[in-house]
């Protein structure tokens, strides 16, 4: 695809995008509060059809795979030239010019100026401007999965250098979950993908307060909710700017949290 029609996909996917969050926080607001994982459901779909819509504006035969190259006018008035399609000179039928007449005058044969389509509006934009847009998508996205790749990279040394531990016999627990003690984390976390480890301070203690703390951690990982979070991180990778993702984001955390919070009670 041609620079133009990448920025022209751009446009449709952030105007569908904003259709889609704006239906996403008012079912927010009016769902039930019992209906935390419809919400937050809902919201992750938005997240993830952003791909999927772009990828669907390249499909053959897409509106969008070709942007109309600007024709030669054709004259409204009639022309007693020969025809030369080259030049837009078209000859109308003495019929037609007679009935023309018949109801008004010449005047009546000028067409209105016709409204350019958002296309034929994007042919007047230089191409510099295009790469230019394109340039700056491409470095800022880059700058965002350099720095997940060293996120991940810096969850991965607090996986291996954490200690193991056993879970204490008798601790109510509602799955086994494989956990390690480490100096560089100050709460109960989750890391870890395929096999997912529960982090927990040095000075952390299994009484009778830590049983609801672990078992929040225990549902981000039956949840998968570090695979899903991954998935954003990434879709926002690409789409950094596509502003209506952004408004998705808090009230995804929030709900997922809401979701974890019930399973540990």
């Amino acid at each position: 695809m041609s620079p133009e029609q990448i920025v022209l996909s751009g446009a449709v996917v952030l105007a569908a995008t904003a259709g889609l969050t704006a239906l996403a926080l008012l079912a927010n607001r009016v769902m039930p509060d019992a209906w935390v994982r419809e919400r937050h459901d809902l919201a992750v779909t938005v997240v993830f059809l952003v791909p999927l819509i772009f990828l669907l504006t390249w499909l053959p035969g897409s509106p969008l795979k070709a942007v109309p190259q600007p024709a030669p006018a054709a004259p409204t008035t009639l022309s007693d030239g020969p025809t030369d399609p080259d030049v837009g000179i078209v000859p109308i039928p003495l019929a037609e010019y007679e009935a023309l007449l018949a109801g008004g005058s010449e005047d009546a044969m000028i067409a209105p100026p016709a409204k350019p389509s958002l296309q034929e509006w994007m042919l007047g934009i230089p191409a510099w401007a295009y790469l230019a847009l394109l340039g700056a998508w491409t470095v800022v996205s880059a700058g965002r999965f350099w720095v997940l790749f060293r996120d991940l990279q810096a969850v991965d040394a607090l996986i291996r250098t954490a200690t193991p531990i056993g879970i204490p016999e008798g601790f109510p627990l509602s799955s086994p979950i494989a956990m390690a003690r480490s100096s560089d984390v100050i709460s109960p976390m989750i890391a870890g993908y395929l096999r997912p480890v529960v982090l927990l301070p040095t000075h952390f203690r299994f009484d009778d307060a830590a049983a609801p703390v672990l078992e929040h951690e225990i549902a981000h990982a039956d949840r998968h909710d570090n695979w899903i979070a991954l998935g954003q991180r990434l879709v926002m990778a690409v789409f950094w700017w596509n502003g209506p993702l952004y408004a998705l984001q808090p009230m995804i955390h929030g709900n997922r949290e809401k979701l974890c919070d019930g399973r540990a009670v």
